[in-house]
């Protein structure tokens, strides 16, 4: 997998948007709940998390 990917839930809504760089998570993501507000921002390089 490589660059951006948004996921959807079963109802549509968007639900979390995150980066991929050879398979692994790199760069920014972040995930909302069912009220649309933001409950997760992360950062990783190389699929290892750097800012929590």
């Amino acid at each position: 997998m490589q660059g951006e990917w948004k996921f959807y839930g079963e109802s549509g809504q968007l639900w979390q948007v995150g980066n991929f760089k050879d398979n692994q998570k790199h760069g920014k993501w972040i995930r909302y709940n069912k009220q649309e507000h933001l409950e997760y921002d992360e950062f990783f390089i190389n699929g290892k998390i750097i800012k929590k």
